[in-house]
């Protein structure tokens, strides 16, 4: 049984990241972002792979510049990450999307240890809604993985396959949705 992962062969619970990812791309356009910043968590991991196709297909369907930089979804990557998207301030882009919560507060740190106001010089949005994503300064706006429902829907097919009702591998997928927050707000021209 795979929770948040998915496998041929195996029962898994997952988020689909496009509803949830569509909804912050649709809200970073209404904002005025025109150029999107993209940390990838671990590419080894079909999450990754996932979240960051799902990025690359809505910037198309939207018409968006983006630039992608490469993390493994720890603070320390997004922090490294931001460091590359926003030190050429003229070609930064003014939202960042990160691939996982922790990234994204390693976003917000850079901003502060080099003067960057989220969200008026930058915003930035997060992926999971983790617990700690509200109670960072400024709260993240993050893509809700419905992490909580994951684990309880991977209880309950656990409990079906015990008791002979599942046969066979079978995957179920739950929708993502969107949460803003304070660490998002409209572009400032530049």
């Amino acid at each position: 049984m795979l929770v948040n992962d998915y496998r041929d062969g195996f029962s898994s619970v997952d988020g689909k990241p496009e509803p949830g990812m569509r909804k912050a791309i649709e809200y970073a356009v209404a904002q005025g972002h025109r150029r999107l910043g993209f940390v990838t968590g671990d590419l080894r991991y079909r999450n990754a792979v996932d979240r960051l196709a799902v990025f690359r297909a809505l910037i198309g369907e939207f018409e968006l510049q983006s630039v992608i930089v490469e993390g493994n979804f720890s603070r320390t990557s997004g922090y490294r990450c931001a460091g590359q998207l926003l030190s050429a301030r003229d070609r930064a882009p003014t939202m960042v999307m990160a691939s996982n919560d922790r990234e994204a507060v390693g976003v917000l740190d850079y901003c502060r240890e080099h003067g960057l106001h989220v969200p008026g010089d930058v915003s930035v949005i997060g992926y999971d809604n983790l617990d700690p994503a509200a109670d960072v300064t400024p709260p993240l706006s993050t893509v809700d993985n419905q992490v909580m429902k994951t684990g309880q829907e991977a209880a309950r097919l656990l409990c079906e396959a015990l008791d002979g009702a599942v046969k066979q591998p079978v995957t179920r997928w739950l929708d993502t949705g969107f949460v803003v927050r304070q660490s998002t707000g409209a572009c400032r021209a530049r």
